[in-house]
């Protein structure tokens, strides 16, 4: 799925590579990298996704998700895309294995007014949790207004023809299986760390 339309633009040298432990599902890392001829739109800082996790067999599972993240990715390069996100610069999937890799621009969270990163189901440590929604909210309804509207790519109405439909299906219901799995186990996380504070301040008092 790499743009037919890529540039060929050697990477000189890595500057800097530092794994990335937020979110679950795939392996992580955070690149910094200088170009033989440095482009003003080809961005130095970038974040890699990786659909495997062989250290953990739960979130190995989720690979599968990488189909539709790397349709979307590549979809994204169109010059008619209606929402910010991050430059894509390669996206690849095997769907039989659901071994693949994305290679994107990072996202300056908590700078150039971008939001902070904020951990994943813990949305009570969001500030202000309405104007958060509100700001996904526009966005998805700006992105379906324009795909409707027949300004967007042809191959945004052909992506669930990349899969079959039994397949899709079997992929949609395990992704949520898998979601549900790994949110429980969070929170199984979340509540012991938290009755262990408790027990602390209990034995500080005793």
């Amino acid at each position: 799925m790499p743009s037919s339309s890529a540039r060929r633009v050697g990477v000189s040298r890595i500057v800097q590579a530092e794994e990335f432990l937020g979110g679950g599902t795939g392996k992580k890392l955070l690149l910094t990298v200088a170009y033989e001829l440095p482009q003003p739109d080809l961005p130095e800082q970038l974040f890699i996704k990786f659909s495997r996790n062989f250290d953990n067999e739960l979130w190995d599972r989720a690979r599968f998700m990488m189909i539709s993240e790397a349709n979307f990715a590549v979809l994204s390069r169109s010059p008619q895309f209606p929402v910010a996100v991050p430059a894509c610069l390669f996206a690849d999937v095997e769907s039989e294995s659901g071994t693949g890799l994305i290679i994107s621009e990072c996202i300056t969270y908590g700078r150039n007014g971008v939001e902070a990163l904020y951990p994943k189901c813990m949305d009570f440590t969001v500030p202000e949790p309405l104007q958060h929604y509100k700001a996904i909210l526009k966005g998805l309804a700006k992105l379906s207004g324009t795909h409707r509207g027949g300004r967007l790519s042809p191959d945004f109405g052909n992506i669930d023809a990349l899969e079959s439909y039994q397949d899709a299906c079997f992929r949609q219901h395990e992704n949520a299986r898998i979601q549900l799995q790994m949110m429980t186990k969070m929170l199984n996380v979340w509540q012991t760390r938290k009755l262990g504070d408790v027990l602390r301040k209990l034995q500080g008092h005793s």
